[in-house]
């Protein structure tokens, strides 16, 4: 889901649905990767930011990725998860975690 705050319209507004979808589809593809481990806490939004950068190259600002882990979880697709640890700016992140069929 593109949250259309800036009011885009026709092939703009095309173009960023289409990032929003592939930003969520490669973030499934990294926490089936790297977070399926039973005794793994899941990754936090920094860490699916690094991942995301390292494995595909992606240019996406870690608030993209955070948007996308929270419409991941409204989608029922990933959980977040209690558990917590201190981010890169110094305040705690949640750990989200792929959600069991």
């Amino acid at each position: 889901m593109y949250f259309n705050t800036t009011q885009k319209k026709g092939f703009r507004l095309l173009k960023a649905n289409e990032r929003t979808d592939s930003i969520k589809a490669r973030l499934l593809i990294l926490f089936k990767a790297f977070a399926t481990d039973t005794t793994h806490p899941g990754l936090t939004g920094s860490d699916a930011h690094k991942l995301h950068v390292r494995e595909f190259g992606s240019k996406s600002p870690i608030w993209s990725v955070r948007a996308r882990l929270t419409t991941l979880v409204s989608e029922g697709k990933l959980i977040k998860t209690s558990k917590k640890k201190i981010g890169p700016q110094g305040e705690p992140e949640h750990y989200y975690k792929l959600r069991k069929l």
